[in-house]
């Protein structure tokens, strides 16, 4: 949901999403049909500011399992049926936050800042599976300058990156 005006706009938004991670399980010799699903609820604030030739942009994610946007994330197993193999799990959470400011129009220079926190899952698991599930945080902060003709844009960008 968004709040436009001529120069703003602001909103926020909420995404759900549920995945079947298994439809069998194999226990020794024996192979069952299991119905095992994670849940995950995932929100995010955005901004973005134009004045003339100045620009502010920013946006906050707090996600649960986000694999699917190519960010850190995914799921853990929380139990383990002995009989019949079937799992329990629980989304694994994921704190990003972004901020970028820009100023010009035929030359503009910009700076980023990103910060990413893999906040784990809110219960105990056994094993994980995902992306990027050993990152504990993620720190960038990246300089350019880009010149603008037209449809033509050619730039430099010097990214520093921690994690």
């Amino acid at each position: 949901m968004d709040y436009r005006r001529p120069e703003l706009i602001a909103g926020a938004g909420v995404h759900v999403s549920s995945i079947r991670p298994r439809t069998k399980s194999v226990v020794g010799s024996d192979t069952y049909k299991v119905d095992e699903r994670v849940t995950g609820v995932s929100a995010e604030a955005h901004l973005k500011y134009t004045h003339e030739r100045f620009l502010l942009s920013a946006k906050s994610v707090l996600g649960t399992n986000l694999t699917q946007t190519s960010t850190v994330g995914g799921y853990g197993i929380t139990s383990v049926d002995p009989r019949t193999g079937e799992q329990t799990y629980t989304p694994l959470r994921t704190s990003a936050t972004w901020l970028n400011v820009a100023y010009g129009k035929t030359w503009r220079p910009a700076l980023f800042f990103g910060y990413l926190k893999n906040l784990g899952a809110s219960t105990e698991v056994s094993d994980v599976l995902g992306t990027g599930t050993n990152l504990d945080q993620l720190l960038n902060a990246t300089a350019e300058l880009t010149y603008n003709r037209g449809n033509w844009k050619l730039g430099a960008e010097y990214s520093l990156c921690n994690s």
